[in-house]
């Protein structure tokens, strides 16, 4: 079967990327533990997933959430340890 630019190559229509899944369980879970290693992961697991070489030029909105979700995650965790040294000092 030809591909003539209308989708991702050889996926079939409406299956799931592994990769943003992966991102989006990493970032959901970065909110209940280890967000500082978790929340990068999810945002570079989502980067990948979204890249064009993978996707045929079409972006995934899991990915995207992923990809937002653990950049919130990190940021969440700075301020709460900002917070912390603040409150310590």
């Amino acid at each position: 079967m030809a591909n003539y630019g209308n989708g991702a190559p050889n996926t079939p229509a409406g299956q799931t990327n592994g990769m943003a899944v992966a991102a989006l369980v990493c970032a959901i879970t970065s909110f209940l533990l280890l967000p500082i290693v978790l929340g990068p992961l999810a945002f570079v697991l989502g980067a990948l997933a979204n890249s064009p070489r993978r996707t045929g030029g079409q972006r995934s909105g899991i990915a995207t959430a992923a990809m937002a979700l653990g950049a919130v995650s990190v940021v969440v965790w700075l301020i709460f340890l900002g917070l912390a040294t603040n409150s310590a000092s």
